[in-house]
């Protein structure tokens, strides 16, 4: 199996220029097409052959003569391309779909000259096919099967006969037809033309019948007599047709094949007669070479394997054809067997005069480069000289010398690559067991580092002379092979290079594509906060160049790609949309670019919107990144969706998105738009997990759909699918195995009711006055079924309808000295709903779900009393917590919360938040923000806590200097500015963007009440200085 990265590298980069020579030639170029086809096929390129075709097919400069017979040419090749298809899987496909193409001719053009030809290729299918019945009864794994598979193939052959017979007598008619008729050179040339295609289809004909009649006999068991009767038979056959056609290709082919099968029958002395009769043809025509070199693998056959072996005649034989070799000959198919023939026949011609004999080492050496070349390269012989190579102990008697020219270096580079190549194939492959895969690993990277060895010694030894083209295929394996090796720098470097000096050589664009790729993972390499600038710029400019250089490529949308990542990792969403934009809509990857770029201004947003109001954008930009992210995210789902809907299983970036776009309309008070999101019956994250698809198993997304999904169904009021949801989202966290799963479900209502909180803020703040009272009357409607349903409730139900209640009551407080009765209203029922909890807590000891339970239901008890005003009650219930577990954070920074927000009401307790209080021992049992942040500095579990601690330290020195005057305040405002500039100097970063945002507006007010210029913090975090 070919490895993706290098999937017909040699071919496809070589071509393009004769592809586009072709479609925009100014007249029918049809002999040039012809022309190019043929040598497509010669080199074995049959999968490229069918890539021009379909390109043909839909160009308007396309031959006539070419358009009629596509799909005769199509079934050709594919016919061809199975031969060489490693797989039998493949070879069984691609013969299906040679069939559906002469099908296809036969019904559109039952009258073309090649229509009879079509019908005796249909008949040929069935014989490939017989072919691989016969393979596949070779194999250990189906020895049960052996007989039935030979039976079945021996039926397709005596099938394929009779088309064969059928299709000759058809021909025969066609042709007499013109025989009676004497034929004038000038006058009917038309007639001629069909009268030759006539002669041919029939030799054509008769030989597949002479052919089929072989394929019957050797599924004879050699001593059986229809074994040597139809053996015999074909050889007559074939000998007929030599006579009568000898000075025809077909005629000279009937008599190779006639030495095959006297070989086959035991006459080695008859078969080698022939078969020097055939080797020693001329060169001329072209034709005359193939069958040459057919005919010399059936003489090295008989030599090495059969008991008319001559070794060194055989590797005399192949080492003359390797040097008269021409062009890419050794790397063709027959190319291929003769070399490992020569091989085997000068492995065996060593043995046979022993390692004392000294020649022995020159033909073990001979032998081992015969083989290194072959297994460089996929075909029927590559896994026999590897294992040949790997399990002949001459090869180890014999060191080779390390190469002294570029030639020599390139053929070990090549030989390690193909190496490689192989056992990546292999990897890919399913059921290797993890040892088995670890062992192939290993393999993959000992040829990978002896191929960067001997390229780049090749590099060093070229000359002017060598062949620009295989040069730059060497620079390009070495991209590929630095980038295997996690040597980022220098595969972008030598993928630039290629991409940038010859961008029309063979493997330049995925040069191209290696350099970006890798940029990219050098700049995410990159620790969070330092400088990215050079990856960046590098990133862009080599992007820029591919998008300049092959716009519309796939590689081209694959810089976009990663230009729009690297524009949303350093928040540059202007750049990300600019990028965005120009990726063709109808390229595949537009859709995933939207989602990406839709996903990345939501994240923005949210960032936005969590800073203090005044360091957040204008409104109107916040307006246009929230209707931005939507519009992306529609975009990138419609276009997503498409498969889907014509029967694809669903993607899980698409599922991720409709998450995302159904988060932003809830966020939005659009719930039953969400809802219908949500509920999509294809992609709805919803409809998945209840149908538990395998994607929404990844990550956390389940416990995502489920909480989103609730939020949604109680705006929009659709309260029974809430209550089932609901309890799905407590049955899918228990599943997790996680061993603090209730811990984590209390997590997620505190969240469920932060995110209420925030959403009716919003909402109240931007005026949306009756969104805000419909999600509230929502959630209320929703609180009071739960809380109120006789049975169903346990723990986790009233924590998250407590936490609700909260959560409704926070969002309704504007802050300030009046609480809004709807605000009251909710926290008394929190309030109420916790102290329900607390109540069963202590009836039934089983009814919380872990130790510690009832505790965060106290503090969470204490803040809804918070909220209500009620500090003192609040804090001795804190204070009583305290007395037991004076080290839990939790109720340290929900004392510290009590005391700062009591300080609004009465300044006096501004200290208390600051410095702690409650004595106890001589010491304050309540931290206070100072105790906090000096207990968990350091600690990075504790970080958000720490800066937490901090701001609000300086918080509640500002608001208590502005409860004062004179010199009292002047230093109070002092005290809290040092507060700020003194975590700057300790803790540049600030806590990242959400800390750095409030540090930020407080430091401003301190200054502007100071008198001074309020410009803040005067540095940021370091980020990218480009997108």
């Amino acid at each position: 199996m070919t490895h993706p990265m290098v999937r017909r590298v040699v071919g496809i980069g070589s071509i393009v220029a004769c592809w586009a020579a072709l479609a925009a030639a100014p007249a029918p170029a049809a002999e040039e097409a012809w022309r190019f086809l043929d040598g497509l096929r010669q080199r074995g390129y049959h999968d490229v052959v069918l890539d021009y075709l379909d390109l043909m097919a839909a160009s308007p400069m396309c031959p006539e003569d070419l358009k009629a017979v596509l799909d005769y040419e199509a079934g050709m090749s594919l016919v061809n391309a199975s031969r060489q298809a490693i797989s039998l899987d493949i070879r069984q496909q691609q013969l299906d779909l040679a069939r559906d193409r002469f099908q296809k001719f036969l019904k559109e053009h039952p009258d073309h000259l090649l229509a009879s030809d079509a019908g005796t290729q249909l008949a040929n299918v069935l014989v490939e096919r017989g072919k691989i019945k016969i393979e596949l009864a070779a194999t250990p794994s189906k020895a049960a099967e052996k007989k039935q598979l030979i039976e079945e193939a021996r039926k397709l052959y005596e099938e394929a006969k009779k088309a064969f017979v059928v299709s000759e007598q058809k021909v025969y008619e066609r042709l007499k037809s013109y025989e009676t008729t004497r034929l004038d050179e000038k006058d009917d040339a038309k007639k001629i033309e069909e009268r030759d295609q006539a002669r041919s289809e029939y030799v054509q004909a008769k030989l597949y019948i002479a052919s089929a009649t072989y394929e019957i006999g050797k599924t004879y068991d050699p001593g059986a007599k229809e074994y040597k009767e139809n053996l015999q038979a074909a050889a007559k056959l074939f000998n007929e047709l030599y006579e009568k056609y000898g000075t025809l290709i077909a005629g000279l082919y009937a008599r190779m094949w006639e030495g095959r099968t006297y070989k086959d029958l035991g006459d080695y002395k008859t078969s080698l007669e022939i078969l020097r009769e055939m080797v020693a043809l001329p060169d001329q025509p072209e034709a005359f070479r193939l069958l040459k070199n057919q005919s010399l693998i059936l003489m090295l056959d008989t030599y090495t394997n059969t008991s008319a072996k001559n070794y060194k005649e055989a590797l005399t034989r192949a080492q003359a054809w390797e040097e008269a070799a021409r062009g890419d000959e050794k790397s063709s198919a027959e190319g291929l067997a003769i070399q490992y023939l020569g091989g085997m026949a000068a492995l065996e011609y060593a043995r046979q005069i022993g390692n004392n004999d000294p020649a022995f080492r020159e033909h073990v050496t001979a032998a081992r480069k015969f083989f290194e070349y072959v297994n460089r390269l996929p075909g029927d012989y590559q896994r026999k000289a590897r294992e040949t190579l790997s399990g002949s102990p001459e090869f180890g008697t014999v060191k080779m010398e390390e190469p002294k020219t570029y030639a020599d270096a390139k053929d070990r580079g090549d030989y390690a690559w193909g190496t490689m190549v192989v056992v990546l194939g292999k990897l890919t492959q399913a059921g290797a067991s993890k040892e088995e895969l670890q062992k192939l690993l290993k393999q993959k990277n000992e040829a990978r580092d002896e191929a960067i060895k001997y390229y780049e010694m090749s590099m060093g030894m070229k000359t002017p002379d060598v062949d620009l083209q295989a040069l730059n295929l060497n620079r390009f394996r070495l991209a590929y092979l630095y980038w295997d090796t996690g040597d980022l720098y220098r595969a972008a470097l030598m993928g630039e290079f290629l991409a940038r000096e010859y961008p029309q050589s063979m493997g330049s664009q995925k040069g191209a594509e290696i350099a970006v790729k890798a940029y990219r993972t050098l700049f995410t390499q990159v620790k969070s906060g330092e400088d990215r600038t050079f990856e960046t710029d590098r990133l862009n400019g080599i992007a820029d160049y591919i998008i300049k250089i092959w716009p519309g490529q796939a590689e081209a949308d694959e810089a976009l790609m990663m230009l729009i990542d690297t524009a949303v990792d350093n928040r540059n969403m202007e750049k990300a949309v600019h990028y965005l934009e120009q990726v063709p809509a109808d390229s595949p990857r537009r859709g995933p670019a939207d989602l990406r770029t839709g996903q990345a201004l939501w994240a923005a947003y949210v960032r936005a919107m969590n800073q203090p109001e005044e360091n957040r954008p204008p409104k109107t930009e916040l307006d246009t990144m929230l209707k931005q992210a939507q519009e992306k995210l529609r975009q990138g789902i419609e276009r997503m969706r498409k498969p889907v809907d014509a029967g694809a299983p669903p993607d899980y970036t698409l599922v991720y998105s409709v998450l995302s776009l159904s988060q932003i309309l809830i966020n939005e008070g659009q719930a039953e738009e969400a809802a219908k999101w949500l509920d999509d019956p294809k992609i709805g994250p919803m409809t998945l997990v209840n149908a538990k698809n395998e994607i929404t198993a990844k990550d956390n997304f389940k416990v995502d759909a489920y909480r989103e999904g609730l939020r949604a169904y109680v705006g929009a009021q659709q309260l029974d699918k809430a209550e089932k949801v609901m309890a799905s989202l407590e049955e899918a966290v228990k599943a997790g195995g996680d061993a603090d799963a209730n811990k984590q479900l209390t997590q997620i209502y505190i969240r469920l009711g932060r995110e209420l909180q925030e959403l009716l803020a919003r909402l109240r703040s931007e005026n949306k006055t009756e969104q805000m009272q419909k999600v509230s009357k929502g959630f209320e409607l929703f609180l009071d079924k739960i809380s109120s349903r006789k049975e169903g409730n346990n723990f986790n139900s009233l924590n998250w309808v407590a936490e609700t209640y909260y959560g409704l009551g926070a969002g309704m407080d504007p802050g300030g000295k009046t609480l809004p009765p709807e605000a009251e209203t909710y926290y008394k029922k929190a309030a109420a709903t916790f102290l329900e909890i607390l109540k069963r807590c202590k009836d039934d000891p089983k009814f919380a779900p872990q130790p510690g339970a009832s505790t965060t239901v106290m503090v969470r008890m204490a803040a809804a009393l918070r909220g209500m005003g009620k500090y003192e009650e609040a804090m001795k219930l804190l204070v009583s917590i305290l007395n037991e577990k004076e080290n839990r954070v939790d109720v340290q920074i929900e004392a510290a919360l009590t005391y700062q927000e009591w300080g609004d009401q009465r300044p006096g307790y501004y200290d208390f938040a600051i410095k702690g209080g409650q004595q106890k021992a001589n010491k304050n049992l309540v931290w206070g923000w100072g105790g906090i942040a000096r207990r968990v500095a350091g600690l990075d579990q504790y970080r958000s806590t720490f800066h937490q601690a901090r701001h609000n330290l300086a918080l509640c020195r500002f608001n208590l200097a502005l409860s004062q005057s004179g010199a009292a305040k002047t230093e109070t405002l002092k005290l809290a500015e040092l507060d700020v500039t003194r975590v700057q100097q300790l803790y540049p970063d600030m806590g990242g963007d959400e800390w750095y945002g409030k540090y930020d507006e407080l430091l401003k007010k301190i200054q502007k009440a100071l008198g001074k210029q309020a410009d803040g913090l005067k540095t940021k975090p370091a980020v990218a200085k480009t997108g």
